[in-house]
């Protein structure tokens, strides 16, 4: 389907795009084909956006092996890659929480994607971690927030469930999908 670079499609469309995409990015990943989907103009324009909302792009850089569109190809590489920076962000980071922590007598457990990672259930650069969830006990709250304080974190916000902290010179990144210098 050619499209006009200043309309969009009809919604339906483009859901219907969505969902065909969504469709062979898990055939590709379960099944390891070595054939690309006969996909559209607007379908190939719009799959990174969904391998980058399903938070898949890495894994299908290291497992995808069609060969298509350079422009998909050099994406995934490098979602890949700004995948594993940030994955060594995090561990550093979190290596700099448990110092501390430690040094205060405090135990604080990391969840979620790092203790995934720490467990082995996926290499670096294979998953996107958008933050650091930490486990602490209600008694030690406030020795661990003065931890991430001392980090240079600052309060990003709490709600029922839990505090947030943003790092410091939080810059917003607006690009599609991962970017090692995203906070």
């Amino acid at each position: 389907m050619a499209t006009d670079s200043h309309r969009m499609p009809p919604l339906a469309t483009v859901q219907a795009a969505l969902y065909r995409i969504t469709e062979s990015l898990a055939a590709g990943l379960g099944r390891g084909s070595s054939e690309p989907p006969g996909w559209s103009e607007l379908e190939w324009r719009l799959a990174p956006a969904v391998a980058a909302m399903h938070g898949v792009s890495p894994l299908l850089a290291a497992t995808l092996r069609w060969q298509c569109s350079p422009h998909w190809s050099c994406f995934l590489a490098e979602q890949r890659e700004h995948t594993l920076l940030r994955q060594e962000r995090i561990t550093e980071l979190l290596a700099r929480i448990d110092e501390r922590a430690h040094s205060a007598g405090i135990p604080i457990i990391a969840l979620k994607g790092a203790a995934l990672h720490a467990a082995g259930v996926y290499a670096a650069g294979e998953r996107p971690m958008a933050d650091l969830d930490l486990l602490v006990r209600p008694a030690d709250v406030g020795a661990a927030v003065a931890v991430l304080l001392a980090l240079s974190y600052r309060d990003g916000g709490t709600t029922w469930k839990h505090q947030g902290f943003e790092p410091p010179d939080v810059g917003r990144r607006t690009s599609l999908g991962e970017h090692a210098d995203k906070p």
